[in-house]
């Protein structure tokens, strides 16, 4: 037990290590809001219409598999960080060019899914960080993030 603490152990270092989640989480959306704000000011009288005719996934198994490849780089130590920060940093680019063409609305109802996966792809990183996590923590942080990644490719696929 910590000493002032109604929590075993295990149970507090799970709490900090999601509060870490949340902290990431919540600095890549703030730096996100900016972003897409920045591009949709940048934006807004351009014609996007070529941009958005792209095709849609197929199911929910498909944007699946697109994200767990992502949770594996966003693991790797210097790389996944780097990577997590471009990667989010060019989806909050496209939500910009989003709300610029198809209106802030629209674009919000087709990002239901979005802090889920935000909050699933954030455990990787958070655990990049650690330097003592042994193989029974990182199966389970990532059994956690994989958890979320299905809900949330759920979400995106049927809602």
């Amino acid at each position: 037990m910590v000493v002032g603490s109604f929590l075993p152990h295990r149970q507090y270092t799970f709490i900090l290590a999601m509060k870490r989640v949340f902290q990431v989480a919540l600095s890549i959306l703030i730096l996100g809001l900016v972003i897409s704000y920045l591009s949709y000011l940048v934006t807004r009288s351009n014609n996007l219409t070529d941009y958005f005719q792209g095709t849609l996934p197929n199911s929910a198994f498909h944007i699946l598999k697109h994200n767990i490849v992502f949770l594996v780089y966003f693991r790797i130590p210097i790389f996944g960080i780097l990577y997590y920060v471009y990667s989010f940093v060019m989806t909050f680019i496209f939500i910009g060019l989003s709300i610029s063409h198809q209106g802030f609305l629209f674009t919000m109802m087709r990002l239901k899914h979005l802090p889920l996966e935000l909050l699933a792809l954030s455990i990787p990183v958070t655990m990049s960080f650690s330097r003592k996590l042994n193989l029974k923590k990182e199966l389970f942080y990532s059994l956690v993030a994989a958890c979320l990644l299905i809900v949330a490719a759920i979400i995106e696929f049927h809602l």
